[in-house]
C-alpha cells in the first residue's frame, strides 16, 4: 500500500477528505499567524515567557473542553453527547499508548512551540515557517522506516522538489540579507 493511499471507500470519503484538508489549511494558517504575530512581542518579552503564556492558555482551554465534552458527560452517564466512556481513557493499561501521548505532549507541542518562539526571535517569520514545507517529505521518510510504508516514485520526487525549494528559499533569503548589509 502506498503512502497516502486510501484504505476505505465510501460516499463520506470526499466530505471527510475536504474537512481534513480544510483543517490542515487552518492549522498551517494558525501556525503561520502565530509566528508572525509573536515577532513584535519578542522584542519586549523573553521567548520562554511568551511561549509559557500561550502554551499555558491553550492547555487550560483544552482541559476545559475535555471536562465539558468528555469527563462530565461520562461521569453523568450521558452517552448521547459522546460515543465513548471515561474509562476508555485508561487505554487498557497500555504503556505504549501512554508513551505516545507523552511524546505528543512533550515533543510535538511543548518543544515545537518553544522552538518556534525562540527561532522567531532570531530570524524572520518567513524563514521559520519555510521549514514546515519539509514536513511531508520528512513524514514519508519516517513512515518508511518506522511503519515499513513504501514510498512511491512520485512521492520521492516530490520530496526532492520540496528540499530543493527549501534550499533555494533559504539561499534567496540569505542573499537578500547580504544585500541589505552592504
Amino acid at each position: 500500500e502506498m503512502v497516502g493511499s486510501r484504505t476505505q471507500t465510501s460516499e463520506n470519503d470526499t466530505g471527510s477528505e475536504m474537512i481534513g484538508v480544510l483543517l490542515a489549511v487552518g492549522c498551517c494558517t494558525a501556525t503561520a499567524s502565530l509566528v508572525v504575530f509573536q515577532k513584535p512581542l519578542l522584542s519586549k518579552y523573553d521567548s520562554q515567557l511568551l511561549c509559557a503564556v500561550y502554551y499555558g492558555t491553550g492547555t487550560c482551554f483544552a482541559l476545559s473542553v475535555y471536562i465539558i465534552l468528555v469527563a462530565l458527560p461520562s461521569i453523568a452517564m450521558i452517552d448521547s453527547i459522546v460515543d465513548f466512556q471515561f474509562s476508555d481513557f485508561y487505554f487498557d493499561g497500555s504503556y505504549v499508548i501512554w508513551g505516545c501521548l507523552g511524546y505528543g505532549c512533550v515533543i510535538t507541542t511543548l518543544f515545537v512551540y518553544n522552538a518556534y518562539t525562540y527561532a522567531s526571535g532570531l530570524v524572520a517569520p518567513s524563514i521559520v515557517t519555510i521549514y514546515s514545507t519539509v514536513l511531508p517529505a520528512w513524514t514519508a521518510i519516517i513512515s518508511f522506516f518506522v511503519c515499513n510504508k513504501p514510498l512511491s516514485k512520485a512521492a520521492a520526487l516530490g520530496g526532492v522538489m520540496i528540499a530543493l525549494g527549501l534550499v533555494l528559499s533559504v539561499r534567496g533569503g540569505m542573499t537578500d540579507q547580504i544585500k541589505r548589509i552592504k
